[in-house]
């Protein structure tokens, strides 16, 4: 049903993420400590500024991808047994919606090294928590005429949010 849909869904969205969002943010974040501890705005601002392009550059392309290449992939791994081709059809298509935030995801990681290196914890959590709500507003709005991929939809426009509102946060500091 719906919840295995989502489920196997968001594990393969998962996997382009895991490897390069996460090992991205992980880089960024030693030198934009240091920067930000020699304080050295133009090199901190470089770094950010790095990592949102190496981001957008891995990003954008696996998003497409995943996208483009839903349906095999589906098919491939998981079409065997009681999981039919309606099961891989619907946990495509939430694949889709997905993967449309996949640059958001990975944004968000980078933003908030950002601001643990400047040791500002409180701002991602406040913008999480508006992230968070408006995730629960458009799910509430979208679920009624895309039903499971309206979720995965929803999950994508708050990352997106989530990554604008980290933007703005950060340049305003």
């Amino acid at each position: 049903g719906s919840v295995t849909w989502l489920y196997y869904s968001a594990r393969l969205m998962n996997f382009p993420l895991g490897i390069f969002g996460v090992a991205l943010s992980t880089v960024v974040l030693p030198s934009l400590s240091s920067e930000y501890a020699k304080q050295d705005e133009n090199k901190y601002s470089n770094i950010v500024d790095w990592g949102l392009r190496s981001v957008l550059l891995i990003g954008v392309p696996a998003a497409i991808g995943l996208i483009l290449l839903a349906m095999p992939i589906m098919n491939l791994i998981f079409h065997y047994g009681a999981f039919g081709l309606r099961d891989v059809v619907n946990s495509a298509n939430a694949l889709m919606a997905f993967s449309l935030g996949i640059p958001a995801y990975m944004m968000v990681k980078v933003l908030v090294s950002a601001f643990y290196a400047r040791q500002q914890m409180r701002t991602p959590v406040k913008i999480a928590i508006v992230a968070l709500l408006a995730n629960v507003l458009f799910s509430l709005c979208l679920m009624q005429s895309m039903q499971h991929v309206g979720l995965a939809l929803s999950m994508s426009l708050s990352g997106y949010l989530n990554a604008i509102l980290l933007c703005v946060a950060l340049y305003k500091k």
